[in-house]
């Protein structure tokens, strides 16, 4: 079973130890690149979680943890940025070790609202998509509807998926609440 849900979960969802997501946003939040690669490191080798766990188990859930944080007012769009950008880079750097199935013949266009932390959930979907065997095409956020919509018609995907964020941010960077 696919979904596509808030965590692009193929099959049952584990919920991580809170503990351990507190303590990677620790780091995360202070901005503490080596300490996050490190944590990150320890969870694949010496927790014996493999890429898409960590994925699953610590890096979507501080992704959704930060966002939280900063639409509560809790933190300043200066720490959500570079939180997301190291989530980003711990990302990238999960994606070679994430294990591949073998091609299942369906195609998705993943895109996604502006913004970092709407392009980094859709990064971690298109990269848990292509790990499960299909084809995927990441537009990313900016791309206008007509442009996504003409892609559509020449691809011809099994599937589409827009991810967003729940809350939307203005032009000055506030939630609307």
């Amino acid at each position: 079973m696919t979904s596509i849900g808030p965590v692009c979960r193929v099959g049952v969802q584990i919920m991580p130890s809170p503990s351990t997501v507190d303590r990677y946003l620790e780091p995360l939040l202070d901005g503490n690149r080596k300490a996050c690669r490190k944590f990150i490191f320890e969870q694949l080798n010496l927790a014996h979680q493999n890429a898409e766990e960590v994925i699953y188990d610590v890096v979507w859930p501080a992704m959704e943890k930060t966002e939280r944080l900063f639409r509560n007012d809790r933190i300043n769009i200066a720490a959500e940025h570079m939180a997301t950008r190291i989530n980003r880079s711990i990302a990238d750097q999960l994606q070679p070790s994430l294990t591949q199935m073998p091609k299942i013949g369906k195609r998705i266009i993943i895109t996604c609202a502006d913004g970092e932390p709407e392009e980094l959930g859709a990064q971690m979907c298109a990269d848990l998509f292509e790990a499960r065997g299909w084809d995927v095409s990441f537009l990313g956020g900016g791309v206008p509807n007509d442009e996504i919509l003409t892609l559509i018609g020449q691809l011809r995907p099994s599937d589409t998926a827009y991810f967003r964020n729940a809350a939307f941010r203005s032009a000055a960077g506030s939630s609307p609440d």
